[in-house]
Order: structure tokens, then sequence, then C-alpha cells
């Protein structure tokens, strides 16, 4: 993909299956440029993504957040 491009990842069958393991941990997604730029190194990390196998969270619980986002009323 080139700058500003989106698109999708398709995984190996063999990850899927291990990231639909009970002990699966997680998955982490690390993008870097390929070549040198102007403004960073062949290799330069631009982003790195987190996840976690399962159901995504449930509904947030906990402080309840009034009018003009601080808390209470």
């Amino acid at each position: 993909m080139g700058p500003g491009e989106e698109g999708d990842i398709e995984l190996p069958a063999d990850v899927v299956r291990d990231l639909r393991k009970p002990t699966a941990l997680g998955l982490t997604l690390t993008v870097r440029t390929r070549e040198p730029s102007p403004w960073a190194e062949a290799g330069t990390e631009l982003a790195l993504l987190q996840v976690r196998p399962g159901p995504p969270p449930g509904p947030c619980r906990g402080a309840v957040l009034g009018r003009g986002g601080r808390g209470g009323t």
C-alpha cells in the first residue's frame, strides 16, 4: 500500500486458528517504512496495533458523566 491508501490484510489460516484458542494472548501488528525517505529511515515504525482475541468488551460501567463532562450532575 502506498501513502494514504487503505487495504485489508488477510491473516494466514494458522494465525487465525491460533487466535481462536483460549490460550491466545493477542496479536501485534506493526507498520514500518520499507524504504528510506527524507523524514524517516527504512524500518521506521509508523503504527502499532495490539488486539486481544475474543468478543468485544461490553458496555462501559462506572462513573456517569453529567453535563459538562465532569461527572456528577
